[in-house]
């Protein structure tokens, strides 16, 4: 084994490297890169500015499209008022509409993820703060939050399963529907809120 040579790969890796630096300029400082956004574009130069400083030939931002509109938030802050106060923690839907202010309501919980759902709720939410996701039990933590996988553990995730033991796809779920139908789910979904 040659130890000067793992000596010099384990000091570019733990001393030289720049990895953690050029991940927390293009997430911490340039903030979200959400395509034709100002962050975006941020980023990209910040990018190509570095790569020029590299001395990398022709780095240079290139034109394509065309996107559609851009979409970015100066600020997003969701609290709970009644019965007592509390700070919730929510991000806006990625283009989604201003609301010119602040929106108050009734926050009810609607289950919709069939037709039947939606009939269901169907004249019952205007006005009203509509949660979608299921309520999250949210119990005491009495394990470690991390796991250090053990030989036997990393030994099970290393085998691969038997060739044509699974009667599902890849990631299906039998009975459930399929992306297309889901696809189309949402779309009356979106058109029914």
């Amino acid at each position: 084994m040659d130890l000067a040579m793992v000596h010099r790969i384990r000091q570019e890796a733990f001393e030289n490297s720049k990895v953690m630096d050029h991940m927390f300029y293009l997430t911490d400082v340039n903030g979200h890169r959400l395509t034709g956004s100002a962050g975006y574009q941020r980023a990209a130069e910040w990018a190509v500015k570095r790569a020029n400083e590299y001395k990398l030939n022709n780095a240079k931002l290139e034109k394509w499209g065309p996107f559609g509109r851009s979409w970015d938030f100066t600020k997003f802050s969701i609290h709970m008022i009644e019965p007592a106060y509390s700070t919730l923690i929510g991000f806006p839907l990625a283009w989604s509409a201003g609301t010119n202010g602040p929106v108050t309501g009734e926050p009810v919980y609607a289950e919709l993820r069939t037709l039947a759902d939606l009939e269901k709720f169907k004249g019952r939410l205007k006005g009203k703060i509509v949660l979608m996701d299921a309520p999250r039990e949210t119990g005491l933590l009495t394990a470690p939050l991390a796991k250090r996988y053990l030989d036997p553990d990393l030994a099970g995730l290393a085998e691969a399963p038997e060739p044509g033991t699974s009667p599902t796809p890849r990631g299906a779920t039998p009975g459930a529907p399929s992306r297309e139908e889901m696809r189309q789910f949402r779309t009356k979904r979106s058109e029914f809120l």
